[in-house]
């Protein structure tokens, strides 16, 4: 059985961070007429159960260990709450959208390997502190704002709202999660280390942790320990539901074309929209994480844009008129077209259907970690440290892929390799894709398919590469 674990890292990519000089950067003093403002009403819908402590010293019961100084045995008592609702601090959804917008445009890390005390931590061209007034900015730091020092504070030009949902969407009970910690990638080099030996030679990449089954999360819960409550667990008495829906909003002010594309992408990452018995449903296929838990398969979400405007310039100073997008899906969705495409394993570790290709847990000490060999053993290019992907999830891994290349009008060239009623599998030669793609025959336009015949997949078409106009 194929043994994943539960985080894995997004490559960082060969060249520096495109940096912006900061004499071109649309400031907040003025909007300029190639930039956009205005607001998103946003709804998010919890995946799997959500926990987010509250802050509150009174929310939490934190009792030292006998013999133990600066050790505690932590319960926490309350979800995270706004008055009596339970709601998601806004400043939690900007940190978990900025991890992802980092990735996507091939930013700067706000969360740099430098804060775990490894000065030393190679991949210095990532360091924030890289990005300021003389060296310009790079797309994440000049959209969510940063902080170097007392030599630059520049404020972001986005602001998420708390989201908030009814009181009946929390759950209570008493749970006590398996042992959690900080990172630590001195302990375990050659799973964080860039050549498996030295930190000096870099992160292997933007750490992410992988969904779980969302089933298997809520109904037979491997995240919770059945040893007793001590100092290397926590107890929580409240968390959201799987199901939850919370409503919240992101004010976004003078962002360049090239900044809300990628943001529009980022925020609702993507879902597909399926009809059954006359009604419409969304699938999702790329969630976010976030909260307490994410590596036991807590906090899995997803966001869909449910309304807002977007304004070009300084549009809404022109009227008194109520200011909107007259048809505000379309324009998001002719934005989303022109963001980045996420690399292949940036799309892995946000997929929602990860567990779907083996056991998603952390290697077990004795049975793994104390085993001869293992301890200068890597984690494979996908997450796995045990067993082999077997073909058919190599496949069903694949089409999502594929899908979304073909829902966004992305040109492949490559030739059919196999050829059933229900799917193709076509070995891509040239751009971003180099390995075999699935695609669902459903839908899909065949012009005398034959295996081995060289194609291009256009939109949602096949055509024999002959056809194609170059």
């Amino acid at each position: 059985m194929l043994k994943i674990n539960p985080y894995n890292f997004d490559p960082l990519a060969d060249k520096a961070p495109n940096r912006t000089k900061w004499q071109e950067i649309p400031k907040h003093h003025r909007l300029p007429a190639n930039t956009y403002s205005g607001h998103l009403d946003l709804r998010f819908h919890t995946i799997t159960p959500v926990f987010i402590p509250s802050t509150r010293t009174s929310d939490v019961d934190k009792k030292e260990v006998q013999g133990r100084p600066g050790q505690y045995i932590r319960t926490f008592f309350r979800f995270h709450h706004n008055g009596e609702k339970p709601t998601i601090p806004g400043t939690s959804i900007k940190g978990m959208v900025r991890s992802v917008f980092e990735a996507l445009t091939n930013s700067c890390m706000a969360l740099y390997a430098g804060n775990y005390g490894h000065k030393n931590y190679g991949a210095a061209t990532y360091n924030r502190e890289k990005c300021n007034k003389e060296q310009g900015l790079c797309l994440a730091c000049s959209v969510f704002g940063t902080t170097v020092e007392d030599k630059l504070h520049l404020q972001g030009k986005i602001m998420f709202s708390d989201a908030v949902c009814e009181p009946r969407f929390l759950e209570t009970g008493e749970w006590i999660l398996k042992e959690l910690s900080a990172p630590k990638p001195e302990r375990h080099l050659p799973f964080y280390a860039l050549d498996g030996f030295a930190l000096s030679s870099g992160p292997r990449g933007r750490k992410f942790y992988y969904h779980h089954n969302p089933e298997e999360v809520s109904s037979t819960p491997e995240h919770i320990t059945k040893e007793g409550h001590n100092h290397r667990n926590v107890k929580i008495l409240e968390r959201l539901k799987a199901g939850a829906t919370l409503a919240a909003k992101m004010n976004f002010q003078g962002l360049t074309k090239e900044e809300l594309a990628a943001l529009l992408y980022v925020i609702e990452l993507e879902y597909r929209i399926e009809e059954v018995d006359n009604k419409k449903r969304i699938v999702r296929t790329l969630g976010h994480k976030i909260g307490m838990g994410k590596p036991l398969g807590l906090g899995s979400v997803g966001i869909l844009v449910t309304g807002g405007t977007i304004q070009k310039g300084n549009e809404r100073y022109r009227s008194f008129a109520p200011q909107g997008s007259t048809d505000l899906r379309a324009i998001i969705n002719e934005f989303r077209k022109e963001a980045p495409r996420p690399s292949d394993h940036l799309r892995d570790l946000l997929s929602l259907t990860k567990y779907k290709h083996g056991v998603i847990e952390y290697p077990n000490k004795q049975r793994w970690f104390d085993v001869p060999g293992n301890e200068t053993k890597r984690l494979g290019e996908w997450g796995e440290y045990e067993g082999k992907q077997d073909e058919s999830s190599q496949k069903d891994s694949l089409e999502s892929t594929i899908s979304h290349h073909l829902d966004y009008g992305i040109i492949l060239h490559g030739r059919i390799v196999e050829l059933s009623p229900n799917f193709l599998i076509i070995e891509t030669k040239d751009g971003a894709l180099h390995q075999r793609k699935r695609v669902a025959v459903q839908g899909i336009k065949t012009k005398k398919i034959v295996k081995d015949l060289e194609v291009t997949l256009k939109g949602s078409a096949v055509y024999p590469r002959s056809m194609i106009k170059k």
